[in-house]
């Protein structure tokens, strides 16, 4: 009798445990949330103003990089929205979607202006992250918007400012034509090595 009762206990036991390890994670408060839906809204419109410029421009770099790492940054985000079974909302910034949509950008006449307005939107997406910060204690979510974040300021404000200072190697780049539009020393995809002659720096 003794070894069914010390059984059952044990059976009782693995059945909590198991049930511990596979449970979801306890819902996030309000304010993380509101700070996830934000962060998600940012890293679209980025992606939404940068793929407008290549509509304009072509394939050009760095925003041909950056858009990638964009759509990471989102990918990274909607993994969170998944996790804590929070809705991941409709894209505003897809074109055709109304105000905020890609199609309503107003697209700088060069690719050096247009990568100065790039840099003004990576400034705000850093400083985003910084208020959010302030709001969030969840240690995942925190430990995404910091690489989100540093991503932004490493790479990404680093890339668009040498595009800005007219650092530029051989690219499509004008409109109507060839031009100089290839930004850090970084043509043909190439971020780094000899080819490059230079670090893109637009990775993240």
């Amino acid at each position: 009798m003794k070894a069914i009762v010390v059984g059952l206990g044990l059976v009782a036991l693995l059945i909590t445990v198991g049930s511990a390890l596979g449970a979801a994670p306890a819902g996030l408060d309000a304010a993380t949330e509101q700070a996830l839906l934000r962060a998600l809204d940012d890293e679209r419109r980025s992606e939404a103003l940068y793929r407008a410029v290549l509509d304009e421009f072509g394939e050009v770099l760095p925003f041909a990089h950056v858009i990638q790492a964009e759509q990471r940054h989102q990918q990274r985000l909607t993994d969170l929205f998944e996790r804590y079974s929070v809705q991941v909302p409709a894209n505003p910034w897809e074109p055709g979607k109304g105000e905020g949509a890609a199609d309503g950008f107003e697209i700088a006449a060069t690719l050096q202006a247009a990568c100065q307005d790039a840099m003004e939107a990576e400034k705000i997406n850093i400083a985003l992250y910084d208020d959010l910060l302030a709001e969030v204690e969840a240690t995942d979510v925190r430990a995404v918007f910091e690489q989100l974040q540093s991503a932004s300021r490493d790479h990404h404000l680093v890339a668009f400012g040498r595009c800005a200072e007219g650092r530029m190697g051989r690219g499509a780049g004008h409109r109507g034509g060839n031009h100089e539009g290839c930004c850090g020393g970084c043509c043909g995809g190439q971020k780094d090595g000899p080819k490059g002659g230079g670090r893109c720096a637009a990775g993240g």
